[in-house]
Protein backbone atom coordinates (compact mmCIF):
# COMPACT_ATOMS: atom_id res chain seq x y z
CA UNK A 1 0.00 0.00 0.00
CA UNK A 2 1.18 3.54 -0.89
CA UNK A 3 1.90 6.20 1.35
CA UNK A 4 0.39 9.49 1.49
CA UNK A 5 2.93 11.88 1.76
CA UNK A 6 6.76 12.44 1.13
CA UNK A 7 9.16 15.28 1.24
CA UNK A 8 12.60 14.20 -0.25
CA UNK A 9 15.13 16.77 0.00
CA UNK A 10 19.04 17.55 -1.16
CA UNK A 11 21.35 18.33 1.76
CA UNK A 12 24.20 20.53 0.62
CA UNK A 13 22.82 24.26 -0.74
CA UNK A 14 19.20 23.26 0.27
CA UNK A 15 18.91 22.09 3.74
CA UNK A 16 21.89 23.49 4.21
CA UNK A 17 23.92 26.15 3.36
CA UNK A 18 27.24 24.46 2.97
CA UNK A 19 29.40 26.88 0.26
CA UNK A 20 30.72 28.54 3.37
CA UNK A 21 32.02 26.15 4.93
CA UNK A 22 33.96 24.81 2.05
CA UNK A 23 35.25 28.61 1.73
CA UNK A 24 36.38 28.58 5.62
CA UNK A 25 38.27 25.12 4.40
CA UNK A 26 39.62 26.84 1.24
CA UNK A 27 40.94 29.70 3.61
CA UNK A 28 41.82 27.24 5.97
CA UNK A 29 43.94 25.19 3.47
CA UNK A 30 45.73 28.19 2.90
CA UNK A 31 46.29 29.92 5.55
CA UNK A 32 47.90 26.48 7.13
CA UNK A 33 49.29 24.48 4.32
CA UNK A 34 51.69 26.61 2.25
CA UNK A 35 54.59 24.06 2.36
CA UNK A 36 53.76 22.02 -0.66
CA UNK A 37 52.89 25.13 -2.75
CA UNK A 38 51.93 23.39 -6.46
CA UNK A 39 49.94 21.08 -4.87
CA UNK A 40 48.10 23.04 -2.48
CA UNK A 41 47.07 25.05 -5.86
CA UNK A 42 46.00 21.83 -7.46
CA UNK A 43 43.47 21.34 -4.06
CA UNK A 44 42.68 25.22 -4.03
CA UNK A 45 41.68 24.96 -7.67
CA UNK A 46 39.18 21.94 -7.46
CA UNK A 47 37.53 23.08 -4.01
CA UNK A 48 37.05 26.34 -6.29
CA UNK A 49 35.41 24.23 -8.86
CA UNK A 50 33.32 22.67 -6.33
CA UNK A 51 32.01 25.83 -5.25
CA UNK A 52 31.42 27.45 -8.39
CA UNK A 53 29.67 24.83 -10.19
CA UNK A 54 28.22 23.00 -7.09
CA UNK A 55 29.70 19.66 -8.42
CA UNK A 56 32.76 17.99 -7.83
CA UNK A 57 35.03 17.96 -11.20
CA UNK A 58 35.42 14.45 -12.53
CA UNK A 59 38.90 14.27 -11.97
CA UNK A 60 38.46 14.84 -7.95
CA UNK A 61 39.33 11.33 -6.25
CA UNK A 62 36.04 10.16 -4.30
CA UNK A 63 37.96 9.67 -0.81
CA UNK A 64 39.34 13.41 -1.20
CA UNK A 65 36.48 14.99 -2.09
CA UNK A 66 35.00 13.06 1.13
CA UNK A 67 38.17 14.27 3.02
CA UNK A 68 37.77 18.31 1.81
CA UNK A 69 33.97 18.06 3.24
CA UNK A 70 34.86 16.23 6.47
CA UNK A 71 37.32 18.87 7.28
CA UNK A 72 34.78 21.04 6.51
CA UNK A 73 32.80 19.64 9.39
CA UNK A 74 35.20 19.06 11.63
CA UNK A 75 36.71 22.45 11.82
CA UNK A 76 33.15 24.50 10.44
CA UNK A 77 30.36 22.53 11.52
CA UNK A 78 29.07 25.29 13.92
CA UNK A 79 29.37 27.99 11.26
CA UNK A 80 27.12 25.53 8.68
CA UNK A 81 23.23 27.53 8.23
CA UNK A 82 20.42 25.97 7.69
CA UNK A 83 18.46 26.75 4.84
CA UNK A 84 15.45 28.47 7.07
CA UNK A 85 12.89 28.62 4.33
CA UNK A 86 13.04 25.03 3.35
CA UNK A 87 13.68 23.92 7.29
CA UNK A 88 10.76 25.94 8.14
CA UNK A 89 8.81 24.17 5.33
CA UNK A 90 9.66 20.87 6.34
CA UNK A 91 9.66 21.28 10.10
CA UNK A 92 5.98 22.64 9.48
CA UNK A 93 4.80 19.41 8.23
CA UNK A 94 7.20 17.01 9.94
CA UNK A 95 4.45 15.36 11.77
CA UNK A 96 2.44 14.35 8.41
CA UNK A 97 5.03 13.29 5.66
CA UNK A 98 8.42 11.10 5.70
CA UNK A 99 11.31 12.84 5.07
CA UNK A 100 13.83 11.46 3.11
CA UNK A 101 17.40 12.96 2.72
CA UNK A 102 18.60 12.26 -0.91
CA UNK A 103 22.43 13.33 -1.20
CA UNK A 104 25.23 12.98 -3.55
CA UNK A 105 27.57 13.21 -0.89
CA UNK A 106 29.58 10.27 0.11
CA UNK A 107 28.59 6.85 2.38
CA UNK A 108 32.07 8.40 3.93
CA UNK A 109 29.98 11.44 5.55
CA UNK A 110 27.00 9.38 7.21
CA UNK A 111 27.72 10.29 10.82
CA UNK A 112 28.72 13.51 10.33
CA UNK A 113 25.27 14.24 8.11
CA UNK A 114 23.36 12.44 10.57
CA UNK A 115 24.24 14.20 13.29
CA UNK A 116 23.31 17.53 11.46
CA UNK A 117 20.20 16.53 11.15
CA UNK A 118 19.29 15.52 14.52
CA UNK A 119 20.65 18.54 16.05
CA UNK A 120 18.00 20.47 13.63
CA UNK A 121 15.29 18.16 14.80
CA UNK A 122 14.61 16.58 11.61
CA UNK A 123 13.30 12.99 12.24
CA UNK A 124 13.93 11.59 8.70
CA UNK A 125 12.75 8.41 7.58
CA UNK A 126 15.72 7.39 5.11
CA UNK A 127 19.03 9.41 4.27
CA UNK A 128 20.41 7.85 1.21
CA UNK A 129 23.73 8.97 0.49
CA UNK A 130 25.85 8.00 -2.58
CA UNK A 131 27.10 4.06 -2.13
CA UNK A 132 29.41 4.51 -4.93
CA UNK A 133 30.26 7.15 -8.24
CA UNK A 134 29.81 5.06 -11.01
CA UNK A 135 26.93 7.11 -12.11
CA UNK A 136 26.24 11.41 -12.81
CA UNK A 137 24.53 12.73 -9.79
CA UNK A 138 21.23 13.77 -11.92
CA UNK A 139 21.18 9.75 -13.23
CA UNK A 140 21.78 8.36 -9.54
CA UNK A 141 19.08 10.54 -7.92
CA UNK A 142 17.14 10.18 -10.67
CA UNK A 143 17.16 6.55 -9.47
CA UNK A 144 16.44 7.04 -6.66
CA UNK A 145 13.61 9.34 -7.10
CA UNK A 146 11.54 6.85 -8.97
CA UNK A 147 11.68 4.25 -5.88
CA UNK A 148 10.30 6.81 -4.00
CA UNK A 149 7.90 8.11 -6.38
CA UNK A 150 6.58 4.49 -6.49
CA UNK A 151 5.99 3.97 -3.12
CA UNK A 152 3.85 7.81 -2.24
CA UNK A 153 0.69 9.29 -3.18
CA UNK A 154 2.80 12.74 -3.27
CA UNK A 155 6.41 13.74 -3.52
CA UNK A 156 7.81 17.14 -2.91
CA UNK A 157 11.16 17.33 -4.02
CA UNK A 158 13.73 20.33 -3.00
CA UNK A 159 16.56 20.58 -5.04
CA UNK A 160 19.34 23.57 -5.50
CA UNK A 161 20.23 22.38 -9.06
CA UNK A 162 18.03 23.49 -11.93
CA UNK A 163 19.28 21.14 -14.44
CA UNK A 164 18.97 18.33 -12.03
CA UNK A 165 14.51 19.11 -11.86
CA UNK A 166 15.22 19.59 -15.49
CA UNK A 167 16.58 16.18 -16.58
CA UNK A 168 14.41 14.30 -13.95
CA UNK A 169 11.53 16.35 -15.33
CA UNK A 170 12.34 15.27 -18.89
CA UNK A 171 13.10 11.94 -18.07
CA UNK A 172 10.48 11.19 -15.80
CA UNK A 173 6.82 10.40 -16.22
CA UNK A 174 5.70 10.40 -12.55
CA UNK A 175 2.73 12.93 -11.98
CA UNK A 176 2.59 12.62 -8.46
CA UNK A 177 5.92 14.65 -7.44
CA UNK A 178 6.10 18.31 -7.43
CA UNK A 179 9.60 20.04 -8.10
CA UNK A 180 11.00 23.12 -5.91
CA UNK A 181 13.41 24.76 -7.03
CA UNK A 182 16.05 26.56 -3.74
CA UNK A 183 18.43 29.04 -4.63
CA UNK A 184 20.06 32.09 -2.28
CA UNK A 185 18.15 30.64 0.83
CA UNK A 186 14.84 30.83 -1.63
CA UNK A 187 11.90 28.70 -2.70
CA UNK A 188 10.60 28.15 -6.05
CA UNK A 189 7.79 25.86 -7.36
CA UNK A 190 9.22 24.68 -10.35
CA UNK A 191 6.63 24.78 -12.85
CA UNK A 192 6.32 21.69 -15.70
CA UNK A 193 6.10 24.17 -18.37
CA UNK A 194 10.11 25.56 -17.91
CA UNK A 195 11.67 22.41 -19.96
Amino acid sequence: MKKLYAIVSDFDNTLFLTNEAISNTINYIKENFRSSKQKINEVISELEYIITNGATPKNLDQKFRGEIYKLAYDIYSKSLLPNEPVMAYILSKIENIDLIVLSYRTEFLRKETESLLNAYGLRYKQLILLPDQSLTEKEWKLNELIKIARNYNHVDLFEDREENIRYFMHESNYKNIKYYLVKNGKIEAYQNNRI
